[in-house]
């Protein structure tokens, strides 16, 4: 995306804990022309119910 004019950013959070004050805090400290909120499903394998069993 970079390479053509993009200049992306990642806001990754916890499970929840400090999600919201993480998320306040990064939209307060720069202005974004779009926003794109849930783009992928990380999974916790510790936490997965999914198997490649």
């Amino acid at each position: 995306m970079r390479d053509i004019g993009f200049d992306a950013t990642w806001c990754l959070t916890d499970l929840g804990a400090t999600a919201e004050t993480v998320v306040r805090e990064w939209f307060a400290a720069t202005s974004y022309d779009v926003v794109l909120i849930g783009a992928g499903i990380r999974t916790i394998p510790t936490t997965s119910r999914c198997s490649n069993d």
